[in-house]
């Protein structure tokens, strides 16, 4: 996030470099939905399966072709197989002023497995070390 370069300006779109990367497949440690809310500071917020399988069907990219190529019921064993096994989140932050510093270094310190902070919920903190040390 640091080193970010605008992608256009009057828009909050970056480009960030990634440095290396590795053409092969990796597991998934966690997903991280984004989204501001009234509070003032940053968290992060654990959400049960269900709630998890929901948001992933939700930004399924392309899901109407899913039906037409036969892979609605593959989709769907996917998506309850990651929801179960991987650890979801959202990632909170306040509307104004943006922080876009402090939500990446929340990520970062969350994917550690660093103790919450003050507001976090503490499962959301022990999903992620668990994350962390099978990852």
């Amino acid at each position: 996030w640091r080193g970010r370069t605008r992608v256009q300006e009057g828009m909050e779109k970056y480009l960030i470099p990634m440095g290396s990367f590795s053409p092969a497949p990796l597991p998934v440690r966690a997903v991280f939905f984004l989204r501001q809310s009234d509070r003032p500071d940053v968290a992060i917020e654990s959400m049960s399966s269900t709630e998890a399988f929901t948001r992933l069907r939700k930004v399924t990219y392309r899901k109407g072709f899913l039906k037409g190529l036969g892979q609605r019921p593959r989709h769907f064993r996917t998506l309850a197989a990651m929801a179960k096994s991987v650890p979801v989140f959202r990632a909170v932050r306040p509307a104004h002023p943006f922080l876009l510093d402090a939500l990446a270094d929340r990520i970062d310190a969350h994917l550690r497995g660093e103790p919450p902070f003050v507001g976090e919920d503490a499962a959301a903190g022990q999903a992620a070390s668990s994350a962390v040390a099978s990852g």
